[in-house]
Protein backbone atom coordinates (compact mmCIF):
# COMPACT_ATOMS: atom_id res chain seq x y z
CA UNK A 1 0.00 0.00 0.00
CA UNK A 2 2.88 2.36 0.62
CA UNK A 3 4.77 1.77 -2.29
CA UNK A 4 1.80 2.41 -4.35
CA UNK A 5 0.71 5.63 -2.52
CA UNK A 6 4.16 7.01 -2.90
CA UNK A 7 4.19 6.49 -6.30
CA UNK A 8 1.53 8.15 -7.03
CA UNK A 9 3.00 11.01 -5.08
CA UNK A 10 6.00 10.86 -7.23
CA UNK A 11 3.72 11.31 -10.17
CA UNK A 12 1.80 14.07 -8.88
CA UNK A 13 5.20 15.94 -8.44
CA UNK A 14 6.48 15.31 -12.41
CA UNK A 15 3.24 16.89 -13.18
CA UNK A 16 4.03 19.56 -10.64
CA UNK A 17 7.38 19.83 -11.59
CA UNK A 18 6.62 21.20 -15.32
CA UNK A 19 5.01 24.36 -13.71
CA UNK A 20 1.92 24.27 -16.17
CA UNK A 21 -0.91 25.80 -14.35
CA UNK A 22 -3.07 23.33 -15.17
CA UNK A 23 -1.00 20.49 -13.73
CA UNK A 24 -0.26 22.29 -10.20
CA UNK A 25 0.46 20.03 -7.34
CA UNK A 26 -2.59 20.61 -5.47
CA UNK A 27 -5.14 19.74 -8.19
CA UNK A 28 -3.24 17.02 -9.99
CA UNK A 29 -2.85 15.44 -6.27
CA UNK A 30 -6.14 15.55 -6.02
CA UNK A 31 -7.09 14.30 -8.99
CA UNK A 32 -4.26 11.56 -9.02
CA UNK A 33 -5.39 10.35 -4.97
CA UNK A 34 -9.08 10.51 -5.89
CA UNK A 35 -8.89 8.13 -9.19
CA UNK A 36 -6.64 5.66 -6.40
CA UNK A 37 -9.41 6.29 -3.90
CA UNK A 38 -12.54 5.74 -5.92
CA UNK A 39 -10.97 2.90 -8.08
CA UNK A 40 -10.03 1.57 -5.31
CA UNK A 41 -13.63 1.45 -3.68
CA UNK A 42 -15.04 0.44 -6.99
CA UNK A 43 -13.12 -2.88 -6.60
CA UNK A 44 -13.77 -3.59 -3.04
CA UNK A 45 -17.59 -3.32 -4.07
CA UNK A 46 -17.07 -5.47 -6.79
CA UNK A 47 -15.08 -8.13 -4.97
CA UNK A 48 -17.84 -8.11 -1.85
CA UNK A 49 -20.37 -8.42 -4.23
CA UNK A 50 -18.84 -11.38 -5.84
CA UNK A 51 -18.09 -12.60 -2.16
CA UNK A 52 -21.44 -12.23 -1.25
CA UNK A 53 -22.67 -14.10 -3.76
CA UNK A 54 -20.67 -17.15 -3.72
CA UNK A 55 -19.87 -17.36 -0.21
CA UNK A 56 -23.11 -17.08 2.45
CA UNK A 57 -23.71 -13.23 2.84
CA UNK A 58 -22.97 -11.72 6.53
CA UNK A 59 -24.37 -8.64 7.93
CA UNK A 60 -20.91 -7.54 8.14
CA UNK A 61 -20.83 -8.06 4.16
CA UNK A 62 -23.99 -6.35 3.39
CA UNK A 63 -22.42 -3.22 6.19
CA UNK A 64 -19.13 -3.29 4.62
CA UNK A 65 -20.97 -2.61 0.90
CA UNK A 66 -23.37 0.01 2.25
CA UNK A 67 -20.36 1.60 3.39
CA UNK A 68 -17.95 1.21 0.04
CA UNK A 69 -21.44 2.64 -1.50
CA UNK A 70 -21.26 5.76 0.60
CA UNK A 71 -18.00 6.61 -0.10
CA UNK A 72 -17.81 6.28 -3.73
CA UNK A 73 -20.88 8.74 -3.58
CA UNK A 74 -18.99 10.95 -1.59
CA UNK A 75 -15.71 10.45 -3.80
CA UNK A 76 -17.71 10.71 -6.94
CA UNK A 77 -19.37 13.63 -6.24
CA UNK A 78 -15.57 15.62 -4.65
CA UNK A 79 -13.49 14.44 -7.35
CA UNK A 80 -15.62 16.37 -9.83
CA UNK A 81 -16.15 19.26 -8.17
CA UNK A 82 -12.38 19.61 -7.67
CA UNK A 83 -12.12 18.79 -11.50
CA UNK A 84 -14.49 21.21 -12.44
CA UNK A 85 -13.75 24.25 -10.78
CA UNK A 86 -11.51 25.40 -13.39
CA UNK A 87 -14.67 26.60 -14.99
CA UNK A 88 -15.38 28.74 -12.48
CA UNK A 89 -12.10 30.81 -14.32
CA UNK A 90 -14.08 31.16 -17.46
CA UNK A 91 -15.78 34.32 -15.63
CA UNK A 92 -12.29 35.68 -14.79
CA UNK A 93 -11.62 39.11 -17.04
CA UNK A 94 -7.65 38.63 -17.37
CA UNK A 95 -6.74 35.78 -19.64
CA UNK A 96 -4.81 32.74 -18.08
CA UNK A 97 -3.40 29.56 -19.01
CA UNK A 98 -5.93 28.28 -16.47
CA UNK A 99 -8.66 29.81 -18.22
CA UNK A 100 -7.49 28.66 -21.71
CA UNK A 101 -7.36 24.91 -20.54
CA UNK A 102 -11.19 25.40 -19.15
CA UNK A 103 -11.63 27.02 -22.67
CA UNK A 104 -10.74 23.52 -24.20
CA UNK A 105 -12.83 21.69 -21.93
CA UNK A 106 -16.19 23.17 -22.71
CA UNK A 107 -15.05 23.78 -26.23
CA UNK A 108 -13.45 21.54 -28.33
CA UNK A 109 -13.06 18.76 -25.49
CA UNK A 110 -16.56 19.14 -24.13
CA UNK A 111 -18.16 15.81 -25.33
CA UNK A 112 -15.14 13.89 -23.27
CA UNK A 113 -15.84 16.24 -20.45
CA UNK A 114 -19.77 15.33 -20.87
CA UNK A 115 -19.04 11.64 -21.48
CA UNK A 116 -16.61 11.71 -18.24
CA UNK A 117 -19.16 13.21 -15.96
CA UNK A 118 -22.06 10.74 -17.12
CA UNK A 119 -20.09 8.12 -16.40
CA UNK A 120 -18.75 9.50 -13.20
CA UNK A 121 -22.78 9.78 -12.16
CA UNK A 122 -23.39 6.63 -13.74
CA UNK A 123 -20.53 4.41 -11.77
CA UNK A 124 -20.62 6.58 -8.42
CA UNK A 125 -24.12 7.29 -7.99
CA UNK A 126 -26.71 5.40 -9.97
CA UNK A 127 -25.23 1.79 -10.25
CA UNK A 128 -24.03 1.84 -6.37
CA UNK A 129 -27.66 3.24 -5.34
CA UNK A 130 -29.15 0.17 -7.46
CA UNK A 131 -26.75 -2.20 -5.38
CA UNK A 132 -28.16 -1.21 -1.95
CA UNK A 133 -31.29 -2.07 -3.13
CA UNK A 134 -30.31 -5.59 -4.32
CA UNK A 135 -29.81 -8.49 -2.76
CA UNK A 136 -26.32 -8.76 -1.61
CA UNK A 137 -26.21 -12.82 -2.18
CA UNK A 138 -27.86 -12.26 -5.78
CA UNK A 139 -26.01 -12.47 -9.38
CA UNK A 140 -27.78 -8.98 -10.30
CA UNK A 141 -25.52 -7.65 -7.05
CA UNK A 142 -22.39 -9.21 -8.92
CA UNK A 143 -23.18 -7.73 -11.99
CA UNK A 144 -23.87 -4.02 -10.45
CA UNK A 145 -20.80 -4.17 -8.45
CA UNK A 146 -18.65 -5.06 -11.63
CA UNK A 147 -20.60 -2.53 -13.70
CA UNK A 148 -19.60 -0.05 -11.15
CA UNK A 149 -15.90 -0.81 -11.43
CA UNK A 150 -15.77 -1.09 -15.15
CA UNK A 151 -17.94 2.32 -15.73
CA UNK A 152 -15.50 4.03 -13.36
CA UNK A 153 -12.77 3.12 -14.58
CA UNK A 154 -14.14 4.19 -17.56
CA UNK A 155 -14.87 7.36 -15.80
CA UNK A 156 -11.01 8.01 -15.04
CA UNK A 157 -9.81 6.95 -18.46
CA UNK A 158 -11.99 9.83 -19.64
CA UNK A 159 -10.35 12.40 -16.92
CA UNK A 160 -6.82 11.54 -17.33
CA UNK A 161 -7.44 11.96 -21.09
CA UNK A 162 -8.90 15.81 -20.53
CA UNK A 163 -6.03 15.72 -17.89
CA UNK A 164 -3.63 15.32 -21.02
CA UNK A 165 -5.61 17.07 -23.54
CA UNK A 166 -6.63 20.37 -21.86
CA UNK A 167 -3.33 21.33 -20.57
CA UNK A 168 -1.74 24.74 -22.04
CA UNK A 169 2.18 24.59 -22.12
CA UNK A 170 4.21 27.30 -21.13
CA UNK A 171 5.48 29.67 -23.28
CA UNK A 172 9.25 29.31 -23.97
CA UNK A 173 11.25 31.80 -22.00
CA UNK A 174 12.19 35.21 -24.29
CA UNK A 175 9.75 33.78 -27.01
CA UNK A 176 11.11 33.74 -31.08
CA UNK A 177 12.75 36.41 -32.18
CA UNK A 178 12.62 37.57 -36.05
Amino acid sequence: LEAGLIGVFCSVMIYDFTQRPFWNGIDTGLKFFGSTAILGLATDLATISLGGFMVETTERTAFFGVTLVRLLAVGTIAKLLVELKILATLRERVPSAQQRSAGLLVGALRPVLLTRIGLSLVGGLLLPALWLHSDPASSFSVILGVAVAVTLTAAELAERYLFFSAVIANRMPGGLTT
